[in-house]
């Protein structure tokens, strides 16, 4: 009989962040992109809506988030 589960909140038990941010930066390279580590702390745990803006912001007006985003997760 199950009597616990343990919810992994990044850093708790494995810290995937850095995995994370290169991925990032991979897929915004792949794209032209240079995606400072200064954005990326600032899009953790914030929406999409936010991400986007500050992408924008440190990348440029034409930052495509949604290209960039599939390109990241499928880099991991």
């Amino acid at each position: 009989m199950l009597k616990a589960v343990v919810f992994d909140v990044d850093g708790t038990l494995l810290n995937t962040e850095p995995i994370y941010m290169r991925a990032w930066q991979e897929a915004g390279a792949l794209f032209g992109y240079d995606v400072p580590m200064e954005a990326l702390l600032q899009t953790r745990a914030v929406s999409t809506a936010i991400a986007q803006e500050v992408f924008r912001r440190y990348c440029g007006g034409d930052f495509d988030y949604a290209a960039v985003r599939k390109e990241r997760v499928r880099i991991g």
